[in-house]
């Protein structure tokens, strides 16, 4: 809020200890000065400047009424907001399809549509993904199935040579049942993670 915005000088200092000149006493056809940068309103210093930028942390917006005279102006600052879009495209013949340059640590939402000669078209739905959770659950994954296998392989290994005399020593007795084996340990414990990660996703909404 403020009589006169062309007496004003707005700058924007990213994280990273960038700063934009955004606003210097343009004009905004009136009193106040009410938009966005840079879609309503044009900044002075094009904002790619920080879009290699790593986000995270402090950003700072500095307000200065720069007119000097008899009459004092003063203005109020009622609110502002910082809203970043990041995009990732990926292209493959084959799948999976590997996105890389993503940001750890954060919600992405996914969509896929094929290439054809009317475009890219149709998009499918959205699909919300979050990397870190992805990742530690395929090393989760990676790591339970290596297990089952090593067990698996070890057990016919120990076993096999003893099954004559165990046969023989059991003649006449009804055959045991079977004693769940590691792989189905592994479904079990696959069947925890994914409820795990499931009930994580519903609580993060």
């Amino acid at each position: 809020t403020h009589s006169d915005p062309t007496d004003l000088y707005i700058t924007l200092t990213s994280p990273q200890d960038t700063t934009l000149t955004i606003w210097d006493r343009g004009s905004a056809g009136g009193e106040n000065l009410v938009g966005t940068f840079p879609t309503t309103l044009t900044p002075v210093d094009s904002l790619d400047a920080v879009a290699s930028e790593a986000k995270d942390g402090d950003w700072i917006l500095k307000v200065e009424d720069l007119d000097v005279g008899p009459i004092v102006r003063e203005g109020v600052l009622n609110s502002w907001e910082i809203g970043i879009t990041e995009q990732v495209t990926a292209s493959d013949s084959s799948s999976p399809i590997q996105v890389t340059g993503i940001t750890p640590r954060r919600e992405y939402q996914c969509r896929v549509a094929p290439v054809t000669n009317l475009g890219k078209v149709p998009y499918s739905e959205p699909f919300i993904a979050n990397p870190s959770v992805t990742t530690v659950f395929n090393q989760l994954l990676d790591t339970v199935l290596l297990t089952a296998q090593s067990s698996t392989d070890e057990s016919a290994t120990s076993i096999a040579p003893k099954a004559p005399a165990a046969r023989k020593a059991r003649e006449g007795q009804e055959e045991p049942k079977s004693i769940p084996t590691m792989p189905i340990l592994g479904f079990f414990i696959l069947s925890g993670l994914l409820g795990l990660f499931g009930i994580r996703r519903f609580a993060n909404r």
